[in-house]
């Protein structure tokens, strides 16, 4: 019988989540190249790291979860969540409403994404609106 102690456990699960954050690393600046450009390996694993912990605080647990959020913090920015227009992300993440936090980061994404397409459709509709003034 093989018996794995507290110690050992924890030490396998630091393990697994300092891979887990170099895969971010490697996913971020495989997927968003132009957003993590300017920082080097040690800064772009400390900003995974952060917004990781912030995810977490937020009570997110699973590697998915943690993954999809770390995707909008490069695509919105890495403390998209402190900034004004985006004070509802900690309301969704925390509404107890919804039990499943699968569910809560979905609506997370959800509106992330109408947010982006609208601020898309006002910036396009005021370059028509220039253009046909000028």
């Amino acid at each position: 019988m093989i018996i794995i102690r507290p110690m050992q456990l924890a030490a396998f699960q630091d393990l697994r989540h300092e891979r887990f954050l170099d895969a971010m690393a490697a996913h971020a600046r495989r997927e968003f190249p132009s957003a993590v450009a300017a920082l080097d390996e040690v800064a772009l694993r400390r900003q995974v790291g952060t917004v990781a912990e912030q995810a977490s605080a937020y009570g997110i647990d699973t590697e998915r979860d943690h993954a999809r959020f770390l995707n909008l913090a490069i695509a919105l920015g890495w403390s998209f969540f402190t900034q004004p227009g985006f004070s509802w992300v900690g309301e969704y993440l925390q509404d107890r409403q919804v039990s499943d936090m699968g569910a809560r980061v979905d609506r997370v994404v959800s509106r992330c994404i109408r947010q982006l397409k609208v601020g898309e459709e006002n910036a396009a509709a005021r370059r028509a609106f220039t253009a046909s003034s000028s």
